[in-house]
């Protein structure tokens, strides 16, 4: 079965560079080539709206596809019945990192906190803000917190909020060769904070998933820093500190049989499951044989005991002389609430190659706590894959949202949306949307089809309104030079749907 596929709207919205500009309501999802971005999906969450907020940062690349700049953040409250994109925000940003973003278990508002130069200082700080569920921020309640006495920047921050409400920070520090953990509230106390040599220590690893730092035990009170070494990505190490993060002991979990080797530092995740146990996830490769995935591993938390595992082959496989070769790799791994596991991978299609690398499959998965698949399913074939800037968030009412990268040019997002029992959610709501405009290019007039429209606005490419029509489906385009507009249309039902018009 294959689940609703969307793509998000990014037009004019991010061609006004440099600008922060105020949230926009619509009703729809189209995409739309809005110049050179990459993209990279870096956090998903569920509102207490029951929306998903997603966070999308946005890397400026030239025609060649080479690095120009972090360019900002874009969230996306995107409603779960239908993937809908509802509202956005962009927030300039030119030093793009990995931030903390969950809700405020003391207010009705939610938590965006990362660390950020503060150049009128001379310093880096903790940034802590606040925004609600219509994607206002609060200015007012805004907090900055001194964390270094340098301007420089640390690329492998590593953030969670704890069970107390407070953010837990890793923050390296390369040029003094140090390690700061810190425990820090929202108000902006720092409650906590140790530095320790990177240098001959057993915490000289790197977080090359992504987020790393977590709970341990709640009982008594335990942190957990998971870390793979830079020349051993066969190892995961466990550094596991007390509650005023002292380091405790350093474990290596491993429990691959002997004819499987797990491989680390390619988008693993780990989950603190219970009091007794975690789980981990990663790919797996049988050398010297055509097997390879990924797959998911129960461990006991006292002894490092691999008490389950479900292994996930990737398919297909590509053929490259006399030998199989296969990719797949973790997107993300959640409780359900049912005390189940959701888990979704992406895997390979030989078939389809973007930029030279192999894309395919995405696989959503639904297991019970005795490792027994309850259902599966794959996605997105053929279209592609990026095995980074991909996550899965479980819904409260049950089911589990999971977005993602389309590989392309340019690239494109995705959202899968699935109920408790495997079900895409409003699978064809979006092939409800009958709008068309046309002829597409265009020379001096266009006319919509499939609704009635009550106004329609013409923008430009800096997001300037350059025409305005009121209760006509037939929009004159002559006097507009040569070029991409956006076409904006507000039928008689109030919704409003976007289409993308080459002038010529």
């Amino acid at each position: 079965m294959k689940a609703t596929r969307i793509y998000a709207l990014f037009a004019l919205l991010l061609m006004a560079g440099g600008v922060t500009m105020q949230a926009q309501n619509y009703d729809s999802i189209a995409h739309h080539n809005a110049g050179w971005y990459d993209l990279d999906l870096r956090n998903m969450m569920q509102l207490r709206d029951g929306n998903i907020l997603a966070n999308i940062q946005l890397f400026e690349i030239d025609e060649q596809g080479q690095y120009l700049g972090d360019y900002g953040n874009r969230l996306l409250k995107i409603a779960p019945n239908g993937a809908v994109l509802l509202d956005s925000v962009f927030i300039a940003d030119d030093d793009l990192n990995y931030f903390l973003l969950e809700r405020n278990p003391f207010d009705e508002d939610n938590i965006y906190a990362k660390v950020v130069r503060n150049l009128d200082e001379s310093r880096c700080d903790l940034r802590i803000s606040f925004f609600d569920d219509d994607l206002n921020f609060y200015p007012e309640k805004e907090v900055w917190v001194p964390l270094s006495d340098t301007i420089f920047s640390s690329l492998l921050d590593s953030y969670f909020l704890d069970e107390h409400g407070d953010i837990m920070l890793r923050y390296p520090l390369s040029m003094r060769n140090e390690l700061h953990y810190y425990r820090i509230g929202i108000d902006g106390t720092v409650k906590d904070h140790v530095v320790m040599p990177k240098d001959g220590s057993p915490i000289n690893y790197y977080p090359a998933g992504g987020h790393r730092f977590g709970t341990f035990n709640e009982s008594p009170t335990e942190y957990c820093f998971w870390g793979i070494n830079n020349s051993d990505h066969n190892t995961l190490y466990v550094h596991v500190f007390d509650s005023l993060l002292n380091l405790k002991e350093t474990l290596t979990p491993n429990g691959a049989p002997s004819n499987v080797k797990f491989e680390y530092g390619m988008r693993e995740r780990v989950l603190d499951w219970d009091e007794e146990t975690f789980l981990v996830a990663s790919r797996f490769d049988r050398p010297y044989t055509n097997i390879n995935g990924v797959r998911v591993t129960r461990y006991r938390k006292n002894t490092l005991e691999a008490l389950n595992t479900c292994y996930f082959r990737t398919k297909p496989e590509l053929l490259i002389g006399n030998m199989f070769v296969g990719c797949a790799f973790p997107i993300g791994l959640a409780k359900a609430g049912d005390g189940d596991i959701y888990f979704a991978y992406c895997t390979q299609d030989p078939e389809t190659l973007y930029f030279g690398s192999p894309a395919g499959q995405v696989s959503v998965v639904k297991i019970d706590a005795d490792f027994n698949i309850i259902w599966q399913r794959f996605c997105l074939e053929p279209e592609g894959f990026a095995r980074v800037g991909s996550e899965l968030t479980a819904l409260e009412n049950g089911g589990v949202a999971v977005g993602g990268v389309v590989m392309g040019a340019p690239p494109e997002l995705f959202f899968l949306v699935f109920d408790d029992e495997g079900w895409a959610v409003s699978e064809n709501a979006m092939l409800s949307q009958t709008c068309n405009v046309y002829p597409n290019p265009a020379r001096e007039k266009v006319t919509i089809e499939g609704l009635e429209a009550s106004e329609v606005q013409v923008c430009n490419a800096l997001g300037q309104v350059v025409k305005t029509v009121l209760g006509t489906n037939e929009i004159d385009l002559s006097g507009l030079v040569e070029g991409v507009y956006l076409v904006r249309i507000r039928d008689k039902e109030g919704r409003i749907f976007l289409e993308k018009v080459m002038v010529k």
